[in-house]
């Protein structure tokens, strides 16, 4: 009796894990972005196409974007200011001031939000409570100055910085235990803004031109995506977890109503 149980059980649980595999192979790949204009949208990374949310309301530029796993979006301000922002309307709320300056690397860690101070030459990376807007010192490193940053993993960093190419054409890894660092590449255009897309580990970047480029971690190429329409971006984030599509495909459920018909069907025999 437990062996045909189990065997059903099996293919059930490959249904759905088939079905969620192709949902998610299926979807865009989505991101919050802001631009010299305080704006935020939200960035369709995958057709290069941007939607207007609303206006931060700030009066300063959001330089650093970044979304927790829990869904609560934050911003940092060329001031040192940390900001929460409503995902619906954009509008921004003070938390505090970190005290370090214009922030214009931001990203997630895990539970942990990082920043980097772009106004020293080498660069420190610091958790920022996001409760209080205070900062603690994690690791320096001995690159700057640092347009932006990305969290690939929990032991390495990406980030854009002015040297040896001005306005954040080197590409940079850094390892956020110790703070080694390895010069990857030159841009061929200034990159601001960059996300890794936590599936796929692709790293997308948005330019002061508004084009959307997937960036080549090993050397710092850029491929197009597309133009989002000529807005000057400041900082983009992708949500750890993107949502998942509502409805399953028609064939995965046409392969679950089979698996469930056939338990119905063993049961009437041992019935019988």
């Amino acid at each position: 009796m437990k062996r045909p149980l189990i065997f059903i059980a099996l293919i059930l649980a490959t249904v759905l894990a088939v079905t969620a595999v192709s949902q998610r192979a299926s979807a865009d790949v989505m991101g919050y972005a802001v631009d010299t204009g305080e704006n935020l949208y939200s960035v369709n990374l995958t057709s290069a196409s941007a939607t207007l949310i609303g206006n931060t309301n700030t009066g300063l530029f959001l330089e650093g974007l970044a979304i927790s796993p829990g869904g609560g979006l934050f911003g940092t301000a060329d001031s040192g200011n940390l900001y929460s922002i409503n995902k619906s309307t954009g509008a921004a709320t003070l938390i505090g001031d970190t005290g370090l300056g214009d922030i214009e690397g931001l990203d997630y860690n895990v539970a942990i939000l990082l920043g980097t101070d772009l106004n020293t030459s080498t660069t420190t990376f610091y958790s920022i409570n996001t409760t209080t807007a205070t900062p603690t010192a994690v690791v320096s490193t001995g690159k700057g100055i640092t347009r932006a940053m990305a969290v690939q993993n929990p032991t390495t960093a990406y980030i854009t910085i002015d040297t040896p190419v001005y306005q954040g054409r080197s590409l940079v890894s850094v390892n956020l235990t110790t703070g080694a660092n390895t010069f990857l590449g030159t841009l061929s255009q200034s990159i601001g803004a960059m996300d890794f897309d936590p599936l796929s580990e692709t790293l997308y970047g948005l330019t002061s031109t508004g084009d959307d480029v997937i960036i080549n971690q090993a050397d710092g190429s850029l491929t197009l995506v597309g133009n989002t329409g000529g807005q000057f971006w400041l900082d983009l984030t992708i949500p750890t977890i993107p949502a998942a599509p509502a409805v399953p495909e028609p064939s995965s459920l046409l392969l679950l109503g089979s698996g469930l018909a056939g338990l119905a069907a063993w049961r009437r025999r041992q019935a019988a």
